[in-house]
């Protein structure tokens, strides 16, 4: 199975707006959530998903790994899902 950005931010989002979204964020290689209630977060099937690498909670924070050049094409694909209230920190880390 080729790798499908759509999919997997459909996916992502699925996954992750039951914790109430607050903020997004991304980096090269990071995907970056910060959430109302990380209890909710099914880490197990976040690392599931094609093209993650890992999905860890550090700092109040959710980090789904996905490596260089599919984090931008996934929040792409997601930004669509953010709710007007969701603060978008988009900003690629050089």
């Amino acid at each position: 199975m080729s790798f499908n950005p759509q999919v997997v931010a459909d996916q992502i989002f699925e996954l992750t707006s039951i914790a109430g979204i607050k903020t997004t964020a991304i980096c090269m290689t990071r995907f970056r959530l910060n959430l109302r209630d990380y209890n909710k977060i099914d880490l197990a099937a976040l690392k599931s998903l094609d093209g993650v690498a890992d999905a860890v909670i550090v700092d109040e924070q959710l980090q789904i790994v996905m490596g260089l050049g599919k984090v931008v094409k996934v929040y792409e694909c997601f930004k669509p899902y953010l709710e007007n209230d969701a603060v978008i920190l988009a900003e690629i880390k050089r």
